[in-house]
């Protein structure tokens, strides 16, 4: 079958471009200097890069959301977890292990592997402001 070429989904792709861009230039600057704000705008990436299909990179992105946040403020951020458990369902089985593995510290890792598997998918895949803490 043969896919027509639809101006407005090519339109809604280029602006998740962009705001991957403007994502990633924000968290380079955030990330020594403000770990809380490092924190929602990795999330914000992450939701960003989950929407352009590259889930291996959005659950990076999203753990170190998440270990961040937790490492500031003793919480889980729901938010984060609801689309890791999303994107864990969007990848081959094993790979969020894997990475919780090499990317989160030992002594969260049990605790933060409960808490996704314990989450529910977002609400609404066009979610991205509304989290449980980040921005509070």
């Amino acid at each position: 079958m043969h896919r027509r070429w639809d101006p407005i989904v090519a339109e809604v792709q280029r602006r998740f471009a962009e705001a991957e861009a403007s994502y990633r230039q924000a968290l380079d600057i955030r990330r020594d200097s403000d770990p809380r704000a490092a924190s929602s705008t990795a999330s914000m990436l992450g939701i960003t890069l989950a929407r352009l299909g590259q889930h291996h990179e959005a659950i990076r992105t999203l753990l170190y959301a998440t270990i961040t946040w937790h490492q500031q403020t003793g919480k889980w951020d729901s938010r984060d977890l609801a689309w890791l458990h999303r994107e864990c369902a969007l990848t081959s089985p094993g790979e969020l292990t894997a990475l919780i593995k090499t990317d989160v510290p030992p002594e969260l890792a049990d605790d933060l592997t409960t808490a996704i598997e314990q989450a529910t998918n977002p609400a609404d895949d066009r979610e991205t402001d509304e989290g449980d803490t980040h921005g509070a």
